[in-house]
């Protein structure tokens, strides 16, 4: 069975309402009153985070008091790494996905030594697959079935799985095939998925992060790869994910601007203006007519 050694405090401040465990790993959805400040000081398990409320989470991770890094819906916690976030006091529920660090480790080439860019890959996982896997788990685990125990092991082995391409470091041969200007294919992908799905939308320093290379440097393979500087292509992301969220959402315009990166409402009623050639409310209502 999977061993879960998290501390006192840690433990006070969550309630776990449901959970389903399988050989090696656990499934728990759980409700925090605050997750500001020491999360996860010494544990056992690997843990695999998704938070489901609030969507935006406006906070800061640290690793071992180190490396810190924007708070994403998705964030992973090595066995025996230091967790701790900074920011404001609002309570949280997540999907948590336990693994036994022995098991996980053996199955899969995962990292035996977790060094500084192993830990910068922690706080915001990008991954669709991932995130679908876990709110399919959520499922199993609010409705179990006599199935769901099958479910439990297919799911959390695919999680295993793409946690292990996600934390893979790149091989000379893959930081050598970049040195010809051009990004690879599978960074190519990578940037596209990031662009629509992270909330807010990501900065030119996280795609550098993503494709762990410089800023300078993202810029010049992201043009040299598209025929598109990198800033209009995000421009034009920007909008469409705007576009998306006033038809099919109740989101206010605020809320919309601050989702796709804008710090202020004015900045982003002039770019969607500019790009579509009225109002993000006039938008909203033909949409809707």
């Amino acid at each position: 069975m999977i061993h879960v050694d998290a501390p006192q405090e840690w433990a006070d401040r969550v309630t776990v309402n449901a959970s389903f465990a399988g050989e090696g790993v656990a499934v728990e959805l759980v409700h925090s009153a605050s997750i500001a400040g020491a999360l996860s000081e010494f544990h056992d398990d690997n843990i695999l985070c998704r938070y489901v409320t609030p969507s935006h989470l406006n906070a800061v991770a640290l690793y071992n008091g180190k490396y810190p890094q924007s708070l994403g819906n998705l964030s992973f916690i090595p066995a025996g790494i230091a967790n701790s976030v900074d920011g404001p006091d609002f309570s949280t529920s997540a999907i948590l996905c336990r693994f036994d660090h022995k098991r996980f480790s053996e199955q899969l080439s995962f990292p035996r030594r977790w060094g500084s860019e192993h830990l910068r890959r922690c706080a915001n996982i990008n991954s669709r697959r991932i995130d679908q896997a876990m709110r399919w788990l959520a499922e199993e685990v609010r409705h179990p079935n006599v199935a769901s125990g099958a479910a439990l092991e297919a799911l959390t082995h695919l999680i295993a799985v793409e946690l292990t391409r996600h934390f893979a470091l790149p091989t000379k041969q893959s930081a050598a095939l970049s040195l010809d200007g051009k990004l690879s294919r599978r960074q190519l992908s990578l940037i596209k998925e990031f662009a629509w799905t992270k909330s807010p939308c990501p900065n030119i320093a996280e795609f550098a992060s993503l494709c762990d290379c410089s800023a300078v440097h993202i810029r010049r393979l992201f043009k040299n790869s598209t025929g598109q500087t990198l800033h209009s292509y995000m421009e034009h992301v920007r909008i469409e994910r705007a576009k998306s969220l006033l038809v099919n959402s109740a989101l206010s315009i605020n809320e919309i601007a601050q989702d796709i990166g804008f710090s202020y409402n004015s900045g982003f009623s002039n770019a969607f203006r500019k790009a579509v050639g009225c109002t993000a409310r006039e938008y909203r209502f033909a949409a809707r007519q």
